[in-house]
């Protein structure tokens, strides 16, 4: 066969070349064709993907070839260092079945793709099996007529540091002289080497002894980069782990593996020093390593050998790294941009093992994305971020029913958005009425609230779309012509209610619960069953807990002349409920109460990225309406379409004994003032609108801030509505009455004190009801 040119590049940027971007997308088809079977929309959308990447690459060159090696993947005769470990996972299927390259020539269709990655999991699943044929290639070209394969194959290519340690490594199995020793020195420090050491190396290479070490010290930190070097040299540091397993007994074998984790871990650590390692990289790396050990050593390691079917699990490595490690390692994914969100979110559960450590690796992504200084930058992270812990979450949090809202004025929409999503409807907004009718038409709404004339399709259109539907779609009409009333089309229209512009949006919103009545609306679930249970496991439930619990302070600041105490009780199901403390300048506090829509683990996670955005806004707000209104934009921007969250931001300044509420469609809060005989206690206005419906004029009018200046013996409180929400046996909630009557009796007691009493009350009324959703009180206390 012929062999073409062997040349190597960097590839900086490898990514934005059409070819390498076809190979990452046909990487990927097979990736998910491991994953789900060969008719699912992702196995069929990478497909997609990969036909269109190749279109632009075949304009580049036709034909063009890719291929494997056993040291790597080669693109158009070029070795290819620094490629996605789904390309890295490609070269490896592609050796299994014995194929070193395919060519592929103008003409290809994504059915031969997608026939040509079914083809290929085939053969490799009976080559893991030990059942392929010598026929394998032959079925592989009659998969896709365009794409011929095995025309070239690879030779091994070494370069000038990968000969060097192919020396060390022949020196030192001749000495005797242990090799993962003499890695651990280079590790900590080539310069402080010995002198037999030092000959060691110069003897193998003819090099001094301070160029070996710096070579390897680069290959942890600069040879990954686009310096130029060759990062093969760090791969070619596993044949130097040469260790004998023979009468080393299982204490000797312990402290073998031991040596080698700890070598990983260093290998890990410093590649992470530098800002271009990412996950995919490392494992790579870790991967090459082991594909240079010795056969024996692999088996003596790990219980098998890599490329013999069954491939070594590197999670247990990856998942030993250091804390910062892996903050850094999941920071740069995020900033590669080559990741999907789905992959991002397998790599969190693999590098965090508990909820705990999620939570930290999340906080350190944000303080590294606040870092960058540009806003474009830090979005691109957050985005990433939020789009990685809301994987797989179903917002099916509304229960009760769609609704299409068709209105010009997306303010009037948003309202009516907003109003029903708190009542447990799901809304979908249109300002152009051909929108609308294509909508309708192929997806109707549980209820129709337009307006009748609209640009592209009128209200009477709409209608007579929802006409033809099998079953009657309730319609409200809310319009600012009132001619229109007792029009035919309208008026013999089965089930419909005409307001005339203006309206209040209440009253709208309570016909539209007439439509769908109170008994319709249940508890949200999400990821309830075809039963109605939430089916959770566990042990994710556990973590879900821990996670829960490690988004809290551990304590509150102690600030003079108020007395401060948070009650936080999480149901068992795992509510949404989060508070934190965020510091404002020198001698200013914003504490932050929020609730998120929806139970279990997905509501967890919602509430790490709420969190992390609450932190990232919120020290740079110079009031805390301004941060409700970032944070709304941010979280609307971030979270799922489905969910939405409630929360209040209180800023103490203890100087001026002034505290400032904002709420954003939290319960209201309670104020007490000392009294003759008994305190007064107000439950303040304004409790605005709940975040993550849009950033609309309608959000930022309906948020308003609360200015009280306190003395002493006065104070407020907050609270999530797990505390006015709890039922008794008969189905009566406990209310704002009886909280407001609790406070007034209990405002001499210290603020623990107050709120142990609530919760108690609370637990009596219920009658031993269990919990149902989370329950937190924040009280704060002017003392002096």
């Amino acid at each position: 066969m012929p062999i073409p040119p062997r040349r190597k590049t960097s590839y900086t940027g490898a990514l934005e070349d059409p070819i390498v971007r076809f190979t990452a997308e046909l990487a990927r088809a097979v990736q998910f064709h491991r994953l789900y079977p060969p008719n699912h929309p992702y196995v069929k959308k990478a497909a997609g993907a990969a036909i269109a990447a190749c279109e632009i690459a075949l304009n580049k060159k036709n034909p063009f070839t890719i291929g494997a090696s056993e040291i790597g993947f080669f693109i158009e005769g070029e070795l290819m260092p620094d490629i996605p470990v789904t390309v890295t996972e490609l070269g490896k299927a592609f050796l299994r079945i014995n194929v070193h390259s395919i060519t592929v020539s103008r003409g290809v269709t994504e059915d031969e793709v997608r026939a040509f990655v079914v083809k290929l999991g085939e053969l490799e699943t009976a080559a893991v099996q030990g059942s392929v044929g010598e026929g394998a290639i032959v079925e592989l070209s009659r998969s896709a007529p365009h794409i011929d394969v095995d025309m070239f194959s690879y030779e091994k290519v070494l370069s000038k540091e990968g000969e060097l340690l192919e020396k060390v490594k022949h020196v030192s199995a001749e000495t005797g002289e242990d090799g993962l020793a003499l890695l651990d020195k280079l590790l900590d420090g080539g310069s402080e080497l010995g002198d037999t050491d030092g000959k060691l190396l110069a003897e193998a290479a003819a090099w001094n002894p301070g160029e070996v070490a710096a070579l390897l010290m680069k290959g942890m930190t600069e040879v990954v980069s686009a310096s130029g070097k060759d990062g093969e040299s760090l791969a070619r540091a596993g044949g130097l782990i040469n260790l004998d397993a023979a009468g080393s007994g299982d204490a000797g074998l312990e402290e073998l593996q031991s040596r080698v984790v700890g070598f990983f871990d260093k290998v890990g650590s410093a590649m992470t020093a530098h800002k271009g390692a990412t996950l995919g990289e490392v494992r790579k790396t870790l991967g090459a390593i082991v594909s240079f050990m010795p056969e024996s050593t692999q088996k003596m390691l790990f219980g098998k050998v890599a490329g013999e079917g069954e491939e070594i699990d590197f999670d247990s490595l990856m998942g030993g790294l250091p804390q910062k490690s892996k903050a850094a390692l999941v920071f740069n994914e995020m900033l590669s941009g080559d990741s999907t969100a789905e992959e991002l979110r397998q790599e969190f559960s693999m590098l965090a093992e508990r909820g705990s450590e999620l939570a930290a690796i999340v906080d350190s992504v944000v303080d590294k994305a606040r870092e960058l200084g540009t806003h474009e930058s830090t979005d691109k992270i957050i985005s990433r971020l939020s789009a990685a812990l809301q994987t797989g979450i179903r917002a099916e949090v509304f229960l009760r029913g769609t609704i299409a809202v068709v209105d010009p004025d997306l303010d009037t929409a948003a309202e009516y958005r907003a109003k029903l999503a708190q009542k447990g409807f799901q809304v979908d907004i249109f300002t152009d009425g051909a929108e609308a009718l294509e909508k309708i038409r192929h997806s109707p709404p549980g209820l129709l609230i337009t307006e009748i004339k609209l640009h592209g399709a009128s209200g009477i259109e709409l209608m007579n779309a929802l006409r033809r539907m099998p079953e009657t779609v309730p319609v409200i009409i809310v319009t600012a012509y009132p001619s229109f009333d007792g029009d035919f089309e309208i008026a013999t229209y089965p089930q419909h209610a005409f307001f005339t512009k203006p309206v209040e949006t209440d009253a709208v919103v309570q016909k539209v619960c007439e439509y769908f009545p109170e008994k319709a609306a249940q508890e949200p679930a999400l990821g309830a069953g075809a039963d109605g249970k939430t089916h959770v496991d566990t042990e994710e439930l556990d973590n879900a807990h821990e996670l829960q619990l490690s988004l809290l302070p551990d304590t509150l600041p102690d600030i003079e002349g108020f007395d401060i105490s948070v009650h936080y009780s999480p149901c068992k199901e795992v509510g949404g409920d989060y508070y934190d403390v965020v510091p404002q300048g020198e001698d200013s506090w914003c504490f932050v109460l929020a609730d998120v829509s929806g139970k279990g683990v997905p509501a967890a996670m919602v509430m790490v990225m709420v969190r992390s955005l609450a932190q990232l806004c919120l020290p740079s707000c110079e009031s805390p309406r301004d941060g409700i209104i970032e944070l709304n934009r941010m979280v609307s921007k971030q979270i799922i379409p489905g969910l939405f969250v409630s929360a209040i931001c209180v800023r103490i300044e203890p100087r001026t004994r002034t505290v400032t509420l904002c709420s954003a469609g939290q319960c209201p809060a309670a104020m007490w003032i000392p009294g003759r005989e008994k305190p007064e206690v107000f439950l303040l206005k304004h409790t605005g609108v709940v975040m993550g419906l849009g950033d609309t004029s309608y959000f930022r009018e309906g948020t308003k801030e609360q200015v009280l200046q306190f003395e002493p013996g006065a104070g407020v409180m907050v609270y999530t509505d797990g505390v006015i929400e709890a039922m008794n046996r008969q189905r009566k909630e406990f209310g704002t009455r009886r909280l407001s009557n609790l406070i007034r009796n209990t405002t001499q007691m210290e603020t623990r004190e107050i709120n142990k009493a609530l919760r108690a009350a609370v637990d009596a009324f219920s009658g031993g009801r269990a919990q149902h959703d989370d329950i937190t009180i924040l009280t704060i206390k002017c003392t002096k």
